[in-house]
């Protein structure tokens, strides 16, 4: 029991750190975006269009992961593991894709997508995979602290990593530096002791607390399309 409380304890700690690091790869991929395709305000563009993407898609491919795995904590960990391989990566190939890309935007376009795609991703599967970890501990009725935690990593990352971190560090460094804490991340969740992990099926507890008003399919899935509408021109403006 004292290692699940412990667990439960560092899990927003986690999750918080995560955040943080998912918007300030955002940031970083702008910065080198630019020097591809030029136009700052084409730069930011493709980035957060690229990154949404990423989020849908990984968030999609992330659920149908963890609720079939008997091990949330394994796939969390490789998760924010495979963020940091693959991120770290980024600096180093950007030189070459300068080159790759050369005078043509779409050229510059494709090898930006191509190169960033595979973390964005990533970042995008962490969400699913925090809620099955974090259930899979018998939290229940609280699962909102997973987002409140990601989200305020986000903001704090966010302001950290402009004001500070990046005047002090450069760009590689900073990446660097992200991509390890990652790989941190990933370890030292698969290694912190737990308790026997349940099933996917949700406990009795939990399925009650879902059981209160909800919206309509639609209505939820046109706020998400507003949501997210607004959330990218906030972005790009």
């Amino acid at each position: 029991v004292t290692e699940r409380l412990s667990f439960q304890r560092l899990l927003p700690i986690i999750f918080f750190v995560s955040g943080g690091t998912g918007i300030s790869y955002e940031i970083l991929w702008q910065r080198f975006a630019v020097d591809i395709v030029g136009g700052e305000t084409t730069a930011v563009a493709l980035v957060v269009s690229l990154v949404f993407v990423g989020l849908g898609l990984g968030s999609w491919l992330g659920t149908q992961v963890v609720t079939r795995t008997r091990s949330p904590k394994r796939v969390y960990g490789l998760v924010e593991i495979g963020i940091g391989a693959t991120a770290g990566l980024v600096p180093l190939i950007m030189p070459w894709c300068s080159t790759v890309g050369g005078q043509s935007i779409t050229m510059s376009v494709i090898v930006v997508v191509l190169v960033m795609a595979i973390p964005a991703t990533l970042i995008g599967a962490t969400f699913p995979a925090m809620v099955r970890l974090y259930r899979a501990q018998n939290v229940t009725g609280r699962v909102g602290i997973v987002y409140s935690a990601n989200l305020a990593g986000a903001l704090v990352g966010s302001l950290s990593l402009t004001f500070y971190v990046l005047p002090q560090l450069g760009r590689v460094g900073t990446s660097s530096v992200l991509a390890v804490v990652n790989v941190a991340i990933g370890v030292l969740v698969m290694l912190v002791p737990t308790t026997t992990e349940p099933t996917s099926s949700p406990s009795p507890a939990l399925q009650r607390s879902e059981q209160g008003w909800q919206l309509s399919e639609h209505w939820a899935l046109g706020l998400a399309a507003v949501s997210g509408s607004l959330s990218m021109g906030i972005q790009v403006l």
